[in-house]
């Protein structure tokens, strides 16, 4: 068989096939008791639809094909959607549309069961708030039309069972709010309607759930674009979201009518606040005052009138001094530092005082335990007339046996080294054939301060 042939042959058997099919479904569905009155049944897709709009149906039919995938029941007097009905009559059911029928209440139940339920449509009914338990039957939902719904306000996590849903309309549901958490579990969530609601402002955080989002209608909401729908705003742009028409702001009058594509996020900005505060005024300051602030959302202006009346104003307090922190703490250092250098030097002057005095007592003592001796070779005439040899000998107080002579020359006149401003006692003994022991005890040594002594040694004209 040539490959033209095959081809020829795979198409009849398709079409054959698709013709029983068809065949075994209206032949199901053409039976007077297959479809109830006032309903339409067809196959499209296939798939079996059941269209039972506009037919007065206070509850849902029992006598519909068990093998229903799509019901219709658009525009009737439900009122309320009863426990376990679906489940009973359709349960592969696919997609339920309930728009207008005057629902103002879902059971708990009413959705249980339905495994393969993808689209929900419950639009324009008096509905006052989301069902939330209803819907937590229907987790495999894909589709969800809340719209037309007095809800005014959703709840937090009102959609979190709906884990798969990818499309949710909420558009002219009288929303005033929407919370930050409404939107939490719906991270498959593509495309998101809020329009012709009495919306003013939406916080950004309340779209941080929806990491899948490609389309947000927001229009015929009363947009008030200042800055707390500037992030808002800012993450439509940058996630590059999607909308049917663009939003218009309603306020504030600056930006009026203006649309989100000719706008940009600075234009995003809250009415600016003028306080004028005058503390303390006196006469000299008489006149008007005026305060004014401007930004793209407007301009406000404050005034005030100081009047030729104003007394004398209360004394300002002095403002509180306060040093940087870095600077405090360099400051304490270099204070403790100078306090301890201070402590050293005041310890040091001490101890070197101490030093001082200890050093001039001790000398103070050994001046008073000695006595200095100056012996000439020669006559008292020859003494003050030429220079002469002179002995010194220094003798120890109160000790005989041990004074231990030092002798030095001197080739000076009255030897310049013990000079008038030597502080050691000076004695010039007469010639050394008159020396006498009674010389130390003269009225000249006694003037000089130091008291009278008996000499050491035995100081006579032959044992010299």
């Amino acid at each position: 068989m040539t490959p033209r042939r095959r081809q020829a042959a795979d198409c009849t058997v398709v079409v054959a096939a698709r013709l029983l099919a068809y065949i075994a479904v209206t032949t199901l569905v053409g039976r007077a008791d297959a479809c109830p009155d006032g309903c339409y049944c067809i196959v499209r897709r296939n798939q079996l639809v059941a269209d039972c709009s506009s037919a007065g149906y206070a509850d849902v039919p029992e006598t519909l094909p068990a093998t229903t995938l799509v019901l219709r029941m658009d525009n009737n007097s439900l009122s309320t959607l009863g426990s376990l009905t679906l489940r009973t009559v359709v349960p592969n059911l696919q997609e339920l549309s309930l728009s207008g029928s005057g629902l103002t209440s879902l059971h708990a139940d009413a959705l249980v069961g339905l495994r393969n339920l993808a689209v929900l449509d419950v639009a324009n009914n008096r509905l006052s708030a989301v069902p939330t338990v209803t819907l937590g039957g229907a987790a495999q939902l894909r589709k969800l039309d809340l719209s037309g719904n007095p809800l005014h306000d959703i709840g937090d996590a009102a959609f979190s069972a709906l884990s798969h849903l990818t499309e949710l309309d909420l558009s002219a549901c009288r929303l005033e709010h929407v919370h930050d958490t409404t939107f939490v579990g719906l991270s498959a969530l593509r495309v998101l309607r809020l329009a012709d609601n009495r919306i003013r402002r939406l916080d950004a955080v309340c779209f941080r759930p929806l990491t899948s989002l490609m389309q947000l209608e927001l229009s015929g909401n009363p947009l008030h674009c200042d800055c707390v729908m500037r992030d808002t705003f800012a993450w439509v742009r940058r996630r590059w979201i999607g909308h049917a028409a663009s939003p218009v702001c309603v306020a504030p009058d600056a930006l009026r009518g203006s649309s989100w594509e000719n706008m940009t996020e600075a234009r995003f900005a809250c009415p600016p606040t003028s306080v004028l505060e005058l503390r303390g005024p006196r006469r000299r300051h008489v006149g008007e005052y005026t305060c004014v602030a401007a930004n793209a959302a407007g301009s406000v202006n404050a005034s005030v009138l100081v009047d030729a009346g104003v007394g004398g104003a209360a004394p300002r307090r002095p403002r509180a001094f306060a040093l940087p922190a870095g600077l405090a703490a360099v400051i304490i250092v270099c204070s403790f530092g100078v306090v301890v250098l201070f402590v050293v030097c005041v310890v040091g002057y001490l101890f070197r005082r101490r030093r001082t005095l200890v050093t001039k007592g001790r000398r103070r003592r050994q001046a008073k335990n000695r006595v200095k001796v100056e012996l000439y070779a020669g006559s008292a005439a020859e003494r003050h007339t030429k220079d002469t040899d002179a002995i010194v000998i220094m003798l120890d107080r109160g000790s005989r046996s041990s004074a231990s002579p030092r002798s030095s020359l001197a080739s000076s006149r009255r030897s310049p080294v013990l000079g008038s401003g030597h502080h050691d006692y000076e004695h010039i003994f007469p010639p050394l054939g008159g020396l006498r022991e009674t010389d130390l005890d003269s009225p000249r040594t006694r003037t000089a301060g130091y008291p009278p002594v008996a000499l050491p040694l035995n100081c006579t004209e032959t044992n010299l």
